[in-house]
């Protein structure tokens, strides 16, 4: 299992209006943290739609070429996490390449062909890390017939019941989640994201959660980089706690 104490915990979570919007929420936590999580949607799975969506659920191409001539903003010291909220993810995964993201994550309710989803994660998994996000409404007997697969590293727990919108109520239904995944697959890593803030962290911390995906929390008040650390600051307290 992965050691958290050696790990870095938070990742600020930006749903890109543009290239323009993922330089200027990167360079405020470039140097607070190693990866950065794009939250990008297709206005089909969820409402918004993000970079480099198009309507109708079309990726722009002219998007793509410039990620793949120019590489996102600072990649050279940021990682990148793609959560990938859209329908049929699988349509679209050699697309995402282009980014050179570092994890991929899909929603387990969005994937119509899963062995093209694990087919891709398999064949990749040396150079991408892939998790599989779920919520509070998914099946867990049928999530777990996707995880017995072993094609995943991490699961994503999402903390909120409306998915693909910053700023919503933490449900407190998650750690029922989180205890499943510790159950049945105590070496898989636990990311949550939705609801991480200085009032649920802790808590979260205390569940077994490894990793923190947050963008309200990160963005929305004060300075990012100094939100960072108080939030991770939380999360440090609880793991000292406990050694």
């Amino acid at each position: 299992m992965e050691d958290r104490n050696k790990t870095p915990r938070i990742i600020p979570a930006i749903m890109p209006e543009s290239y323009d919007d993922i330089y200027e929420k990167a360079r405020l936590v470039m140097h607070a943290v190693d990866t950065v999580q794009l939250d990008l949607m297709d206005g089909e799975y969820v409402p918004p739609r993000t970079y480099p969506f198009h309507h109708g659920g079309i990726v722009s191409e002219q998007a793509l070429k410039h990620l793949e001539e120019e590489g996102l903003p600072f990649w050279q010291d940021l990682n990148y996490e793609l959560d990938l909220m859209v329908a049929r993810p699988e349509r679209f995964l050699e697309s995402f390449l282009a980014f050179s993201p570092s994890r991929i994550i899909v929603h387990f309710a969005s994937v119509h062909n899963w062995e093209r989803v694990i087919s891709f994660s398999d064949e990749l998994s040396s150079l991408i890390d892939f998790g599989l996000a779920i919520t509070v409404f998914d099946s867990l007997e049928k999530v777990g017939k996707i995880l017995d697969r072993g094609s995943f590293s991490f699961v994503q727990c999402m903390g909120i019941e409306k998915i693909g919108y910053m700023g919503q109520t933490f449900t407190e239904e998650v750690f029922s989640l989180i205890e499943w995944v510790r159950e049945h697959y105590p070496n898989l890593i636990i990311t949550v994201d939705g609801g991480v803030s200085e009032h649920t962290i802790e808590n979260l911390a205390e569940a077994g959660v490894s990793r923190f995906v947050s963008g309200s929390a990160v963005y929305h008040h004060g300075i990012p980089e100094e939100n960072v650390h108080f939030l991770d600051s939380l999360v440090e307290r609880v793991y000292s706690s406990e050694e």
